[in-house]
């Protein structure tokens, strides 16, 4: 089973939580780091958003949300840092309601950015092995 406090280590959460949800102190920060680094933050940044999507799809999705909104409401929780991913995802914080959904921000794509720019890669072509 997955255990967030385990699986998406403090890297991940280090970096976003020095971003403090900033895209632009996020672009900052990633643009310093070595290609690699981005990667592994990058995996660890997906797949807690794609946990938080398995872990709510049950509980939201019959309120009417779809799978494209769950995914940009995962990446804005997980964007919130360590603190608020953890109580969403044990569920010791109620999921907003679908019309609050709108007002938030994910930064999943920073780091498809970043990359590009540093790099002039995609991102997603390292997570293919």
């Amino acid at each position: 089973m997955f255990d967030p406090e385990v699986e998406l280590g403090d890297v991940l959460w280090r970096t976003l939580d020095v971003a403090n949800g900033d895209g632009a102190h996020l672009s900052s920060i990633l643009a310093q780091m070595p290609k690699l680094r981005i990667v592994e933050i990058f995996r660890a940044y997906l797949l807690a958003r794609t946990e938080l999507v398995d872990r709510l799809f049950v509980t939201v999705r019959h309120g009417g949300a779809s799978e494209d909104a769950l995914d940009d409401f995962a990446d804005s929780i997980v964007s919130m840092g360590r603190r608020a991913y953890i109580a969403t995802y044990r569920g010791d914080e109620p999921v907003p309601p679908k019309s609050a959904w709108r007002m938030m921000t994910g930064l999943i794509h920073v780091f498809g950015d970043v990359f590009f720019d540093n790099f002039g890669e995609d991102i997603y072509d390292y997570l293919e092995d």
